[in-house]
C-alpha cells in the first residue's frame, strides 16, 4: 500500500506595503501575492491534492520605503490574502532581513491567523512535528539590521539534538537566507555568519533530507549530500540569476509545491504566473 505523501506549498519574498495598491518596482506586491495563492489553489484542484501545510520563508514585508508603524498594516494584508484562500491551512512562517520581528511576532496572536507557528527570537528554532515520518525545523536566521543571515552554534546543536533523539524521523529544515552560493556575486557579497558550522553539522545527518529557503527571489536546487536545498522565487520581483550587480529580471513571480514522502524522498515542482508583470529599474532593496 502506497503511503500518502504531506504536501507543503512553499512561498517566500512578498514585500508587501501598508496599502494594498501600493507599488514595489512598478508593480503591487499584494495584487501578485493575491495571484500566486489563487494560481496555487488552482493547481491543487487540477493535481487533486490538498495542501497539508503552507511554508512562508520571510521577507513578508518590505521595511525599506515604509515606517514601522505602518508596516503592521501590510502584515494585516498578508493575513487576508493567505486567508481568503487557506481559512484553515497551517501555517509556518520564519523571518526574512526585510521582517521587523515585533511586529512578525504578532502574527500568531492574530484571532484568524490560527493555526500558525513561527520562530520570531533572535538564534531561535522551533520544531513542528508534521506527521509521524517527517519534523519540520523553523531557523530564524536573521540578523538584525543586516542584509546576511546568521545560524548559531545553538541552531545546530538544536537541529543535531532533534534527529539525535527522533532517529526514525525525516527532518525538513526552512530558513530566509540561502545556506549556499547563488552564483550572483552582489547577492553572495553578504556574509551569512555561521553557515560553514552549519553544513559540518548537517553533511553529518542523514535524516535531514531537505532545507527550503527565499531571500535570492530564483529558483535554485543543489543537492549537498544527501539533502535538497530548494530556493523558490518571490511572489514579487525577481534577480537575475548569475549578475554580478543588482538586476530584476523578467520572470513571473512563482511557488514551489513540495511532496515529502514517507521514505524520506521529496518530490517537487516549481509554478510561475501565467503573466509577468511589468517591472520598473530599481537600484536596490
Amino acid at each position: 500500500m502506497q503511503l500518502e505523501s504531506f504536501k507543503i506549498l512553499h512561498i517566500s519574498g512578498h514585500h508587501l506595503l501598508p496599502e494594498a495598491q501600493c507599488l514595489f518596482a512598478g508593480i503591487a506586491p499584494y495584487s501578485c501575492l493575491q495571484a500566486v495563492l489563487e494560481h496555487a489553489a488552482q493547481t491543487s484542484v487540477k493535481l487533486d491534492l490538498t495542501y497539508d501545510a503552507i511554508v512562508c520563508t520571510g521577507d513578508i514585508v518590505h521595511d525599506v520605503v515604509s515606517s514601522h508603524d505602518h508596516l503592521a498594516d501590510a502584515y494585516e494584508l498578508f493575513i487576508q490574502a493567505l486567508r481568503s484562500q487557506y481559512p484553515q491551512t497551517p501555517v509556518y512562517l520564519c523571518p526574512g532581513n526585510h521582517d521587523p520581528l515585533d511586529l512578525f511576532a504578532q502574527l500568531v496572536q492574530h484571532a484568524h491567523f490560527e493555526p500558525a507557528k513561527l520562530v520570531a527570537q533572535v538564534n531561535q528554532a522551533v520544531v513542528i512535528n508534521l506527521n509521524q515520518y517527517w519534523n519540520l525545523i523553523l531557523l530564524n536566521s536573521q540578523l538584525p539590521t543586516q542584509v546576511g543571515g546568521e545560524l548559531t552554534q545553538e541552531q545546530c546543536t538544536f537541529i543535531q539534538e532533534l534527529v539525535v533523539s527522533q532517529p526514525d524521523k525525516h527532518v525538513l529544515l526552512a530558513l530566509h537566507h540561502n545556506p549556499l552560493p547563488t552564483g550572483c556575486a552582489w547577492l553572495d557579497s553578504y556574509d551569512f555568519k555561521g553557515v560553514d558550522k552549519f553544513w559540518q553539522k548537517v553533511q553529518a545527518l542523514e535524516a535531514i533530507k531537505g532545507i527550503v529557503h527565499g531571500h535570492i527571489h530564483q529558483d535554485i536546487i543543489s543537492m549537498v549530500g544527501n539533502t535538497k536545498v530548494m530556493a523558490v522565487p518571490a511572489t514579487s520581483i525577481q534577480f537575475k540569476p548569475h549578475a554580478v550587480d543588482f538586476a530584476l529580471d523578467e520572470l513571473a513571480p512563482g511557488y514551489r509545491i513540495l511532496s515529502l514522502e514517507a521514505n524520506g524522498t521529496i518530490e517537487q515542482q516549481l509554478y510561475r504566473l501565467d503573466v509577468v508583470p511589468s517591472v520598473e529599474p530599481i537600484t536596490g532593496y
